[in-house]
């Protein structure tokens, strides 16, 4: 497999977890690799939906969730983070969805569920 290339962009206002998917989708289809079939779920929508913040970017979950700091907009940093985010939102799902598909339909919808405030997490020395 070709190592794939990558562009330093500069666009602030653009969910990069659809950005860095069609990009990879794209570079793949670029290499005769095929198509990436996985579905999609954006993890700041589902943040919204499940845990209560007063704001929703990477740094202040961190703050407010007490997670473990990692170097942000660093691919490696940012997936760390954006994992730990999405585990806790899971936990706060209604009782009704038991699969990927009720997930993606919730995330989509305009059901929200922010009854509880999540407990904050124990800092990882």
């Amino acid at each position: 497999v070709k190592q794939l290339k990558t562009k330093n962009l500069k666009n602030k206002r653009k969910n990069l977890s659809y950005f860095d998917f069609n990009y990879i989708r794209a570079q793949l289809k670029k290499e005769g690799l095929g198509d990436l079939l996985n579905p999609e779920i954006c993890t700041l929508t589902l943040s919204k939906k499940t845990i209560e913040a007063s704001r929703y970017g990477l740094k202040y979950l961190i703050e407010e969730l007490n997670l473990p700091e990692e170097t942000l907009h660093r691919a490696l940093g940012d997936a760390k983070t954006t994992s730990r985010i999405m585990l806790l939102g899971l936990k706060n799902l209604p009782k009704e969805i038991k699969d990927t598909k009720d997930l993606i339909q919730f995330a989509k919808g305009s059901k929200t569920i922010k009854n509880k405030k999540l407990k904050k997490q124990k800092k990882k020395s």
